[in-house]
C-alpha cells in the first residue's frame, strides 16, 4: 500500500530547506566557500596594493586548522549513514567553487571600488555567514525547534551513535586506541597523500608546464580554473554514487571507501606518469585537469571515513589526519624547490616519480588497513530501541 507521507516527501525533495540537515549542508557549503575567500583575499589584493611599489614577498600559506574537524563534529550529529558521503562532499566542494569565483570577483572589486574594499566586503560577508550559522544550526537535531517530527525520527533511528540524547556530555578520547588503530592510520595516510597530490597538481604541475613547454597556465583564463571546476562538480557526484552503492548494498561501506580512494589514487598516478612522458603541453594539461578532478572520489571516501569508524570521535580523528596533511602541505613545497633547482625535465621527472610512489603506497596502505565499520573501541551502549539492523531502519526522507 502506498505511503502518502513518503510521496509527499518525494514531491518536495527539491525544497532542501524543509529538511534541516540539508539546510545545514547548504550553510556548510557557503561556509567553506567563504573560508577560501578569506584565506585568499590578501593575494588578490596584493597586486593593486603594490602596483606603485617594487615589493617582493615570499609565498605563504594560511591553514584554517579548526574548520574541517568542526564540520565533521556537526556531521556526527546531523549526517545519517545513508547520506553521509553526499552531505560531506557538498560541504567541502564549496572550497573549490570559491576558487573559481574569487579571483574574478576580487579583481572586479579592486578595479571598481579599490583594493581595501576586498577586505571590507569579504569580511562583512564572513560576519553575516557567522551570524546565520550561529542562529540556524544547532548542536543536535533535538535542539532545533524547526525540525519536522518525521526528520527528527529519521535521524534518531539512523545516526550511528544512536539518539543524541545518549551521547555523553564529556567524551573521553581513547588516544591509545587511536594510535594503535590501523584504520585510523589508513585515513591519516590517505589525507597526507591527498595533501601532497594537491601540491603537485595545483601548484607544481603548472610550473612544470612553464619550464618544459613555456606554457603559462595562469594566463589561459578559463582553462586555469577547469581543474577546480571539475573537482567541485564531481564531489557531489562522487558522494551521491558512494551513498547509492552503499544503500543498495552493491558494495559494503568498507568496499566503497576502498574502491573510491584507491581507484582515485591509482588513476592519478597513471595520469601523472602520462603528463611527464607525453611530450605535449596539451596532453599534460589534460592529465592535470583529469587528475585534479578525480581527487573528488578520494575526498568522498577518506574524508567520510572518520564518521564510519568512530562517529563520536570523528572530529578529533579529522583533526589528527588534517594535522599530518597540513604539515605535508607546508613542508612539501620546500622539498620540491630543493629538487627543482634548474627546472630541468629530469628534475621534474624525479618529483613526478616520487609522487607516483606516494600515490601507490597510499593506495596500497589504504586498501589493506582501511575499514568502513565502527571500531570495537568506538562502540557505545545503546538502548534496545536503537539496536536496529539496516533493513529495519526507515527510508530516507
Amino acid at each position: 500500500m502506498d505511503n502518502p507521507l513518503h510521496h509527499g516527501h518525494m514531491e518536495h525533495r527539491w525544497m532542501f530547506w524543509k529538511r534541516r540537515r540539508h539546510l545545514v549542508t547548504f550553510l556548510a557549503f557557503l561556509g567553506f566557500f567563504n573560508v577560501n575567500i578569506l584565506r585568499t583575499n590578501f593575494s588578490y589584493a596584493l597586486g593593486p596594493m603594490t602596483s606603485y611599489h617594487n615589493v617582493t614577498l615570499d609565498n605563504g600559506t594560511v591553514v584554517e586548522g579548526v574548520t574541517y574537524p568542526s564540520i565533521i563534529a556537526v556531521w556526527s550529529r546531523w549526517a545519517p549513514p545513508q547520506e553521509r558521503a553526499l552531505l560531506v562532499s557538498i560541504a567541502f566542494s564549496g572550497n573549490y567553487f570559491s576558487i573559481i569565483v574569487t579571483s574574478k570577483v576580487c579583481s572586479l572589486i579592486a578595479n571598481t571600488l579599490g583594493w581595501p574594499y576586498i577586505f571590507y566586503i569579504t569580511g562583512i560577508i564572513g560576519l553575516i555567514w557567522c551570524a546565520v550559522w550561529w542562529t540556524v544550526v544547532k548542536d543536535k537535531p533535538e535542539d532545533d525547534p524547526h525540525i519536522s517530527p518525521e526528520e527528527l525520527k529519521f535521524l534518531k533511528e539512523n545516526l550511528d551513535c544512536g539518539p543524541n540524547d545518549f551521547i555523553p556530555k564529556h567524551i573521553i578520547y581513547p588516544w591509545d586506541k587511536f594510535v594503535m588503530s590501523m584504520p585510523v592510520w589508513a585515513i591519516v595516510v590517505a589525507h597526507i597523500c591527498m595533501s601532497w597530490s594537491l601540491i603537485i597538481l595545483v601548484v607544481e604541475l603548472p610550473m612544470f608546464m612553464r619550464d618544459a613547454y613555456n606554457y603559462e597556465i595562469d594566463r589561459t583564463g578559463l582553462i586555469s580554473f577547469l581543474p577546480h571546476l571539475l573537482m567541485a562538480v564531481l564531489m557531489p557526484v562522487a558522494g551521491t554514487l558512494a551513498d547509492w552503492l552503499r544503500n543498495t548494498e552493491v558494495l559494503t561501506t568498507t568496499q566503497v571507501r576502498k574502491v573510491f580512494n584507491c581507484g582515485a589514487f591509482i588513476s592519478q598516478a597513471i595520469l601523472l606518469f602520462l603528463a611527464g612522458h607525453l611530450h605535449s603541453a596539451n596532453g599534460a594539461l589534460l592529465c592535470q585537469i583529469m587528475a585534479t578532478g578525480l581527487s573528488a572520489f578520494a575526498w568522498a571516501a577518506f574524508s567520510v571515513n572518520h564518521l564510519d569508524i568512530a562517529p563520536q570521535h570523528a572530529s578529533v580523528l579529522m583533526g589528527l589526519s588534517n594535522t599530518f596533511a597540513c604539515v605535508t602541505g607546508l613542508l612539501g613545497p620546500y622539498f620540491i624547490s630543493y629538487i627543482i633547482r634548474e627546472g630541468s625535465v629530469d628534475q621534474w621527472q624525479f618529483v613526478f616519480n616520487v609522487t607516483i610512489v606516494v600515490y601507490l603506497v597510499g593506495a596500497l596502505f589504504y586498501w589493506i588497513f582501511a575499514s568502513g565499520e565502527r571500531q570495537q573501541w568506538a562502540k557505545v551502549d545503546l538502548p534496545a530501541a536503537d539496536t536496529l539492523s539496516r533493513p529495519q531502519r526507515s527510508h530516507v526522507i
